[in-house]
């Protein structure tokens, strides 16, 4: 995943797991299977999963929390992502709403405290995605606040690790003026406590494994530079889940930084060739991948053409994915400028000047 590709997923910061609550092994055996599909992106059966679990016990919080956010992810990557936000909304007000009835009258304290600061998140997540920020920072203190009760609680509630490691890591390593305003929301950095707390989730967590993985992966690629420990979890989400496109974007990446970019391409194309299907959204996400690898290989032409055919699937899809015609066009005219073809270079330059996404470029 390049660093591009990953600011697709930046919205998704939070846990999406829980510790089992019901009161047969049946209901945490259909929890663990419906999170495992939604992995290997069969979307549809875990819906029915969820489904299933909110009907086999309405008056339990975890279920509506668990098609929340199969539904918040599926936001970000479907090709019709607005049918999915209301019934977000519903969902985690209803979480929220059963969560707090069972804090007040003390029953299942740990666990309602748990699912009102996932559910806070995940909040803050949505109204991040949408810049409205002021919401997402108040969900955001909301979520960690409700988190930091249960590890008083019970410090090996290794789940809470994941939304806690986040907050203070980001909350340490973003920008000066971002830093600012979380520290006047009640949000503290802390870079090495942030780490820490996510390698205990990735380790010991229940259900935060693949996601705390998954954003380790990212720190250590992006921001920590530390390629080794991110190929480690790379590699580890796709040998777990070898059908989510998107862990195998990552563990692309990790290949092109290791130098290792032929190997990145045949795998990259093997995804390509075993997904007929594959959604847009990752779609995308592998030509423009592809278009960077052939570039450092040196084949332009090649190059060109994924960037070309980023642009064409990107212009047609109703995805989260404009800012990367952006992207690619930019790639493209360095390109056309190595290969000598200034008229091109200039079209393409053009192109994204025009561009409709003012963030594309950053």
């Amino acid at each position: 995943m390049t660093q591009h590709f990953k600011k697709i997923f930046w919205p998704a910061l939070f846990i999406w797991g829980c510790h089992p609550v019901f009161g047969n092994d049946r209901y945490q055996q259909l929890a663990r299977v419906g999170m495992e599909h939604a992995y290997q992106m069969q979307t549809e059966v875990a819906t029915q999963i969820f489904d299933d679990i909110i009907q086999s016990d309405p008056d339990n919080p975890q279920g509506y929390l668990f098609q929340a956010v199969n539904f918040y992810y599926r936001m970000q990557f479907d090709e019709n992502p607005q049918r999915f936000e209301s019934k977000f909304k519903k969902l985690m007000a209803q979480a929220i709403k059963i969560s707090k009835r069972q804090t007040a009258i003390n029953e299942k304290k740990l666990e309602a405290l748990f699912y009102l600061g996932t559910a806070y998140l995940y909040q803050a997540a949505f109204y991040g995605g949408q810049d409205s920020w002021l919401k997402a920072y108040y969900y955001g203190r909301e979520g960690i606040t409700h988190l930091e009760k249960v590890v008083d609680i019970a410090p090996n509630y290794s789940d809470a690790y994941l939304g806690l490691g986040l907050y203070h890591y980001y909350a340490d390593v973003m920008p000066k003026l971002l830093k600012s305003v979380s520290t006047l929301f009640g949000i503290k950095g802390d870079r090495t406590r942030g780490l820490q707390e996510l390698h205990l989730a990735a380790e010991k967590g229940e259900y935060s494994k693949a996601e705390a993985l998954f954003f380790l992966g990212n720190i250590y690629l992006y921001t920590e530079k530390d390629f080794e420990k991110s190929l480690s979890c790379a590699g580890e989400l796709t040998r777990l889940y070898l059908r989510n496109p998107g862990f195998q974007i990552l563990l692309a990446e990790n290949l092109q930084r290791q130098g290792q970019q032929e190997d990145a391409i045949i795998m990259l194309q093997k995804v390509l060739e075993q997904n007929r299907e594959l959604l847009p959204f990752f779609k995308v996400g592998i030509h423009y991948n592809l278009g960077n690898l052939y570039a450092e290989l040196g084949a332009l032409e090649k190059a060109i053409s994924h960037y070309k055919e980023t642009v064409a699937v990107a212009s047609q899809s109703k995805a989260n994915v404009k800012k990367f015609r952006a992207w690619a066009n930019y790639k493209m005219a360095e390109c056309f400028i190595r290969l000598g073809n200034q008229q091109e270079a200039a079209q393409a330059y053009e192109r994204v000047k025009n561009s409709d996404d003012k963030r594309a470029i950053s």
